[in-house]
């Protein structure tokens, strides 16, 4: 899986809502966490500077006056000192709670107390504002400590900062949201009509998407007004004529023939989408003026066109090719002059893949081809059996029909792999 900028950006607007949305929630938990959870801690600070001659004796040492003073203030008998002066904390208490520290290249430094409450960290540092210069004062009797900068009340607790946390809580929201939309695109092998890379990983051309968003349509049947006359029917189907027309226009362009042969329509799974995508796909090739087109239903094993033209048990190619019924005897006639001509499946037989493999199907399509401009054979899911493998050889041209959302690409590479062994040109995909 190789990394693509310009694919990250795809993805991250293909899903910006939900990215914001995962940042936005993210950013709401640490917010929370952090203003009624995680435990306050308050700073307040005295800084004192040495003073008298004692101060500049320990000044003229290597270490100087401060870091002295420091060292003996981290002591223990200083903290036992504290801790009776203060009474709420212990000395080994107090110890996690003081340090000391030089501010820079002077002679000043500080004492830092964090605590819990704003209250202990005031207190504690103004008892060792006085308690400080009078251990000093044991230490070198004529050394002071002098108050640079008295403790002042804390308001604000230093930790957490939870404006801070709440903008690390959003970055990593989005980032995180932004990885997982990518890993899922990068992993996900489902069909998807919208994505702009389908073509890349499913390593066919996709001719064009008839689902629509694939969300929110609705399926009519087509009923017939006699038997033997199709109904011309109608559709709620979101795609209008035009795109069928235009791809109509890209599959004849493909085609190795004027004419355009006979085509073979395959998918990987059984869906309303497919199966009347394919219906309207023919009637496209219908409405050509002058050019007449039939429909053969070669799924012997689930049919599915009669039942969208109420011919539950009109004959159809599984009786032609085993009982010995002529075209004319199967073939369901449109009542217009330039309209679809179907040949309907058929009863189930025993051996489908046996009549589909037989010599009477070539026959049967090479005799459709002289009477029809388009013979269209719409066959059997090409990964649940093998029927189809016999009619690639065949049909002029192959087109793939993918469900949006149930399609995988694997099944493309799989299929373009079926047309090249068998002789087929696999002229492209459509989603619906």
């Amino acid at each position: 899986m190789e990394f693509s900028f310009r694919r990250l950006w795809y993805v991250i607007k293909s899903n910006i809502i939900f990215i914001s949305l995962s940042g936005i929630g993210c950013a709401m938990i640490v917010f929370i966490a952090a203003q009624f959870f995680l435990p306050k801690i308050y700073r307040a600070e005295v800084k004192l500077y040495p003073s008298g001659e004692g101060a500049q004796r320990s000044a003229e040492k290597s270490d100087g006056a401060a870091d002295t003073y420091i060292e003996l203030l981290s002591s223990g008998i200083f903290y036992d000192g504290l801790s009776a002066q203060v009474g709420d904390y212990t000395p080994e208490e107090l110890s996690k709670m003081v340090s000391f520290s030089k501010c820079g290249d002077t002679e000043v430094f500080r004492a830092e107390v964090r605590a819990d409450d704003a209250a202990g960290a005031y207190n504690i540092a103004k008892a060792i504002m006085g308690s400080a210069p009078k251990a000093i004062n044991r230490y070198e009797r004529d050394a002071r400590l002098m108050a640079a900068d008295v403790p002042r009340f804390p308001t604000e607790p230093v930790f957490p900062n939870v404006w801070l946390y709440s903008l690390y809580g959003l970055a990593a929201g989005l980032a995180g949201a932004v990885i997982v939309f990518y890993l899922v695109a990068m992993l996900d092998g489902r069909v998807r009509a919208g994505d702009e890379y389908l073509a890349e990983k499913s390593g066919v051309p996709i001719l064009g998407s008839l689902a629509g968003g694939g969300r929110g349509k609705r399926y009519v049947r087509f009923f017939g007004r006699r038997r033997g006359v199709l109904s011309d029917g109608g559709s709620a189907y979101s795609s209008t004529e035009e795109e069928f027309n235009m791809l109509r226009t890209d599959i004849l362009t493909s085609l190795d023939t004027p004419s355009g042969g006979a085509l073979l329509f395959l998918s990987d799974c059984r869906s309303p989408e497919v199966s009347e995508s394919v219906i309207r796909m023919a009637k496209a090739f219908a409405r050509r003026i002058g050019e007449r087109t039939v429909l053969v239903d070669c799924d012997l094993r689930e049919p599915s066109l009669h039942g969208y033209f109420s011919r539950r048990d009109f004959p159809g190619l599984s009786e032609l090719l085993s009982r010995g019924l002529s075209p004319d005897d199967v073939i369901s006639r449109s009542g217009d002059e330039n309209g679809l001509d179907i040949i309907f499946a058929g009863s189930p037989p025993d051996n489908p893949a046996e009549l589909i493999a037989e010599r009477k199907m070539g026959e049967l399509i090479e005799s459709l081809r002289s009477e029809y401009e388009h013979v269209i054979c719409f066959g059997a899911p090409l990964d649940h059996n093998s029927d189809a493998l016999s009619l690639i050889g065949i049909c002029g041209g192959v087109v793939l029909f993918l469900a949006d959302g149930r399609s995988r690409t694997d099944f493309c590479r799989r299929a373009a792999d079926y047309v090249d062994d068998c002789g087929g040109k696999l002229i492209g995909a459509v989603v619906c």
